[in-house]
């Protein structure tokens, strides 16, 4: 059972930005030590008043060798927020020592973005390519319905397009019923084009931890998304469909980019979520 919030927050924008503690617990289930991933948790937290530090990467989860990680025990250092004008917020609460010892941030978001931001420089590096992976724990706790079509996803990688030198962006969305495709766009000139999932993509779970993993390679224009460790989205080169007809456009990943970590939503929904365990790396991270 959740307990009542005491919130602190930074003001940017019109939202808060803050660290969180209580982890959300399994839909339904008491903690048996075992993730709904596949992870293992790392025990109990039983004291109420933490000094806002943990001890740490969750056990099993030590950060990978010449990765970035960031498993919001401390400061949010190395990212920034990046919070819409029209509802986008993390909203922050103090430990409450929940299922496990380490924090997790929380996402509430009613139309626009609320992510977490972030440019490595052993990943991303002016005026060269780029070929990184990447992997977040996700618990949608309200989220659209199976039966909804709401224009949402959890990871983007933005920047500027190599042709045009405008705004540009690639990543994977949700839309119908939270059953996810490659989307790529610039704008201007506008290109709005998609790439569809496998033949067995699943929609994203709502109530309980999931494993999402990601790769851009900006070299072979390629994306790809698993879930639980099945691949999910596969976009190489180009994508199935434009808005506008072109469908063998290729995709030319966004260069200077930053890759965005949380919630966007092109639609009135609200949604909450939380975000936890982030690495990228320069192989497959994995779930374990």
């Amino acid at each position: 059972m959740f307990r009542p919030f005491r919130f602190a927050c930074v003001v940017v924008l019109q939202g808060c930005v803050g660290l969180i503690s209580e982890v959300p617990p399994d839909a339904g289930e008491p903690d048996a030590s075992v993730w709904d991933a596949g992870l293992h948790d790392a025990g109990d937290d039983d004291d109420d008043d933490d000094a806002g530090v943990d001890a740490g990467v969750d056990a099993g989860r030590a950060c990978p060798p010449r990765a970035w990680c960031e498993n919001f025990e401390g400061d949010d250092a190395g990212w920034r927020p990046q919070l819409s004008d029209d509802g986008g917020l993390f909203t922050a609460v103090p430990p409450a020592g929940s299922r496990s010892p380490g924090r997790a941030l929380r996402v509430e978001l009613e139309r626009g973005r609320a992510t977490l931001q972030v440019a490595p420089a052993q990943f991303f590096t002016p005026d060269a390519g780029y070929h990184v992976f990447g992997r977040a724990l996700f618990f949608g706790e309200r989220m659209p319905g199976d039966a909804e079509s709401r224009r949402h996803g959890w990871v983007t990688l933005e920047g500027l397009s190599p042709m045009h030198g405008t705004y540009s962006q690639v990543g994977f969305r949700h839309d119908s019923g939270r059953t996810p495709f490659a989307n790529f766009f610039v704008i201007n000139p506008w290109q709005d084009c998609w790439g569809s999932g496998q033949p067995a993509a699943r929609a994203t779970p709502v109530g309980r931890w999931f494993c999402y993993e990601w790769e851009f390679d900006s070299a072979a224009g390629a994306l790809r998304m698993w879930q639980d460790g099945e691949l999910q989205v596969e976009a190489v080169g180009m994508g199935s469909g434009c808005t506008d007809g072109m469908a063998t456009r290729p995709w030319v990943l966004p260069a200077q980019p930053s890759l965005g970590i949380g919630l966007y939503t092109y639609d009135d929904v609200s949604l909450r979520a939380w975000v936890d365990d982030v690495v990228l790396a320069e192989t497959r991270v994995g779930c374990d």
